[in-house]
């Protein structure tokens, strides 16, 4: 709890800049901003006459609790994302984020070369220049966070946000009061559901 408690206290005076690769995962977006900011309005469309019995939310709030995502406990919070070549319209979504964001940032990287990032590149994995690629957009990532970042002490954590899991913010901040000033990796495996024993990753991030 100590650890905790000291995480919450650096939190509460420092920048947290969540950066994250993004690639046709419109699905996620929302996900992923659960995973940031605290739900600004768990009932979106109130009814004025509510039916004393109501069915159960088909789509209900996943993060109404803000104990649960990163802005509260931040100073500061930034999210940086570099994306391209979305056919499913998450670039689209991104933007509306960013422009909807209160509290915090949310700036999508643009590309010199080509608006709207359309850099024609293939499919992440699949395309001939393969694991290369992705680092090359991880660089061009780091590269617009040091440039635009406001603060220079800035913490940053790396999300893979295809993956659509969520994190524990108290979990950050435990890491963050026992490893204030280190680079921090986390990676999980969790079994394939209907599978025989395979594994797929859970989630990864980084904290430094």
């Amino acid at each position: 709890m100590l650890h905790v408690e000291q995480g919450v206290a650096l939190a509460a005076s420092s920048t947290i800049v969540v950066a994250a690769l993004a690639r046709d995962i419109l699905s996620k977006v929302e996900l992923f901003r659960l995973n940031v900011e605290a739900s600004p309005n768990p009932n979106p469309n109130p009814n004025p006459n509510p039916n004393p019995n109501p069915s159960p939310d088909p789509n209900p709030n996943p993060n109404p609790n803000p104990n649960q995502a990163l802005v509260p406990f931040w100073k500061t919070t930034e999210v940086v994302v570099f994306e391209n070549d979305s056919v499913d319209g998450t670039r689209e979504a991104l933007a509306a984020w960013a422009a909807a964001a209160a509290g915090y940032t949310v700036r999508v990287v643009e590309c010199e070369e080509s608006p709207g990032c359309r850099l024609k590149h293939g499919i992440w994995y699949h395309s001939k220049q393969g694991q290369n690629q992705l680092a090359v957009y991880r660089n061009r990532l780091l590269e617009d966070v040091l440039a635009h970042t406001s603060d220079p002490k800035a913490h940053l954590l790396v999300m893979d946000v295809d993956l659509g899991v969520s994190i524990s913010p108290l979990g950050v901040l435990h890491t963050l009061g026992i490893l204030p000033n280190a680079a921090v990796a986390a990676s999980g495996r969790s079994p394939k559901p209907t599978s025989v024993g395979s594994l797929v990753r859970l989630s990864w991030l980084g904290l430094g």
